[in-house]
C-alpha cells in the first residue's frame, strides 16, 4: 500500500543547534511535540520525519565536544525515517589545472571523480583546518585517535553513522551510555540531493543561482558556465553508490535497506482511472 509522507520542517540547523541555559536543545523537544501533534492528525498511514541539513543530521560538534542532538527526534516513535537534504561537497576542482585532484581525475564532471566523492574526499577522508589550508589544498585526515570512531567526524559516512551506537562526548569525554539511537533502527531517506548544472557544481552542491534570492552564489572556482554533465554525474554518483549492497546494508531491526527502508523497492500503485470525458458545452443539445 502506498504511504504518504509529511516533513515537519527542513534545514533548521541554527534552530536545532541552539541550546538553553541548561545545555539542552529546546527546538528538538518542540519538533518531537510537533511530530506527536501531526501523528494525531494524519494517523499511522503517513510517514513522518524532519528533513535535516547534511551538516546537521549527525550531531553538533564544537571545541572537541560531540552531541548527537537530533537523536531524541530520530528515535522518537512518531518519526518513521531519518530524512536528510544531502548536499555535501563531491569535488574540489580548482581554477587553472584543477589542483591536486587533476593527478587522478579528468575534470570537474568526471563521473569517476563525482562517484569517489560520495563517500570519500572532503568530509570523509579529510577536512580543511582553515581557509589558509583550503587555499593551499593542505588536507588533514579525519581520524579519531581517542576511540577509533572515525565515522563520528565524517558527515558523509552515512553507513557508519547509521550502523553504530552513538555516544555523546560532553567536554570531549566519551559517555559510557549511548543515546536513544539503536544501530540501524530506521531507514535513511535523502529528501533532496544533486547539484546545480553549472561549472564545478560538485564543489558545492548546496549553492545555486537565483537572481531573486539573497543566497544566490556560484560554487568555488566556477566560471558560471552551464554544465549539464556535472549535474547528471552528481545524481548518477549518489544513486549508483547506494545501489550497491555494500554501501546500503540491510537493517536487522526493520529488515529493509539503510537508504529507503523496507518499502524502497515497492512499486507505486497505478493511477486511478480517468473520469469519463465530458462533452463540450457546445455539443450538448439546447432547449
Amino acid at each position: 500500500m502506498y504511504k504518504s509522507q509529511l516533513l515537519t520542517g527542513s534545514e533548521m540547523r541554527g534552530v536545532t543547534w541552539t541550546r538553553d541555559a541548561a545545555g539542552a536543545f529546546p527546538a528538538v523537544a518542540q519538533f518531537r511535540a510537533l511530530a506527536a501533534e501531526c501523528r494525531a492528525v494524519v494517523g499511522p498511514g503517513v510517514k513522518l520525519s524532519y528533513a535535516a541539513d547534511w551538516s546537521e543530521y549527525f550531531g553538533r560538534q564544537t571545541g572537541g565536544e560531540v552531541v548527537f542532538h537530533l537523536d531524541p527526534l530520530w528515535a522518537d516513535t512518531n518519526i518513521d525515517h531519518v530524512s536528510i537534504d544531502w548536499y555535501p561537497p563531491l569535488t574540489d576542482w580548482r581554477e587553472g589545472d584543477g589542483g591536486v585532484d587533476s593527478a587522478v581525475f579528468d575534470g570537474a564532471a568526471d563521473p569517476a571523480y563525482l562517484a569517489a566523492g560520495v563517500a570519500g574526499g572532503e568530509g570523509f577522508d579529510w577536512f580543511y583546518a582553515g581557509e589558509t589550508d583550503r587555499a593551499a589544498q593542505a588536507r588533514t585526515p579525519i581520524v579519531d585517535t581517542a576511540h577509533g570512531e572515525d565515522w563520528l567526524f565524517r558527515p558523509k559516512d552515512l553507513k557508519g553513522w547509521w550502523s553504530n551506537l552513538h555516544h555523546d562526548r560532553p567536554g570531549g569525554v566519551r559517555s559510557a551510555t549511548p543515546t536513544a539511537w539503536v544501530s540501524g533502527m530506521k531507514p535513511v531517506r535523502l529528501s533532496e540531493f544533486g547539484c546545480a548544472a553549472v561549472d564545478r557544481g560538485g564543489n558545492a552542491p548546496n549553492l545555486f543561482q537565483d537572481p531573486k534570492s539573497s543566497e544566490s552564489r556560484l560554487p568555488p572556482g566556477s566560471t558560471g558556465a552551464r554544465d549539464d554533465a556535472v549535474q547528471r554525474g552528481a545524481l548518477e554518483a549518489v544513486l549508483g553508490h547506494y545501489a550497491a549492497a555494500e554501501n546500503n546494508p540491510v537493517s536487522a531491526g526493520y529488515g529493509g535497506a539503510m537508504r529507503g527502508g523496507a518499502g524502497a523497492r515497492r512499486p507505486c500503485p497505478p493511477p486511478p482511472p480517468r473520469p469519463p470525458r465530458l462533452r463540450a458545452w457546445s455539443s450538448i443539445p439546447k432547449g
